[in-house]
């Protein structure tokens, strides 16, 4: 199977050159703080790619995607807000559907014997302002419990712990570790996802590529960042690899 992978177009996916593939995958941040405008501007342009199946899932940025956005007005007493926001979310999901491509949100799509699963959450960075975010720990192991044992496509917006997913500013400040993937995931990935293939990933810019990784003594698997924008929003990469599985 041909799979292309991308990530974090942040609205920038017409300058995208896209090869035929039997796969196409999205794995979040669409927009800047993706409004309705946005998610149809990339509706239109992902139905259009030469790939046989298109998949993706929800980052960050995709604040209309996300319906505990919605929540968070209403816990502050904004109740205009929270209405609003509830139904840009309902139309978002709405809008998703007149289109052919499938779109993942903590949940799993067979094709062609392949099983992909797809979950928007990072760890929380700034999680008053952005979607999809969960703290280390309890809770983001617990999202990540819902991800099938039989996976051999995962699809996060978070990188995992030490795996293209270092921040450069954070090495060059050498005040934190510069690595800011999850080391849940990672736990998920090595103890049950023993029939993982391909691992795929974006969030953290300037770390486009795809590595093969041992993740215990006898088994390996790929790992792709497909962020295609630098940290500064510029275009990194316009031609996105084929990985095959």
């Amino acid at each position: 199977m041909k799979i292309v992978h991308i990530s974090d177009s942040h609205g920038l996916h017409e300058k995208l050159e896209i090869p035929k593939c039997d796969v196409l995958i999205h794995s979040g941040d669409l927009g800047g703080r993706t409004t309705l405008k946005e998610l149809m501007s990339f509706l239109v342009w992902f139905e259009k790619q030469p790939a046989t199946k298109k998949i993706f899932i929800a980052g960050n940025h995709d604040i209309c995607l996300d319906k505990n956005e919605a929540k968070k007005e209403k816990d502050k007493g904004n109740i205009y807000s929270w209405s609003r926001i509830l139904d840009e979310y309902k139309s978002a999901i709405d809008i998703i559907d007149n289109y052919d491509v499938k779109y993942l949100c903590n949940t799993d799509y067979v094709y062609e014997g392949v099983k992909f699963y797809g979950s928007p959450y990072s760890p929380s960075f700034h999680r008053e302002c952005w979607a999809f975010n969960a703290d280390r720990g309890e809770e983001i192991r617990n999202i990540w419990g819902r991800i099938p044992t039989d996976t051999n496509v995962l699809i996060t917006h978070t990188p995992v712990y030490g795996i293209h997913d270092d921040v450069k500013e954070y090495k060059q400040e050498n005040e934190m570790d510069a690595h800011v993937g999850c080391k849940d995931l990672l736990e998920i990935i090595k103890k049950r996802l023993h029939k993982l293939k391909l691992c795929c990933f974006g969030h953290i810019h300037d770390n486009y590529g795809v590595t093969l990784n041992n993740v215990s003594n006898t088994r390996r698997v790929l790992f792709s960042n497909g962020a295609v924008l630098t940290n500064r929003y510029d275009v990194l990469v316009t031609k996105p690899l084929i990985i095959t599985i």
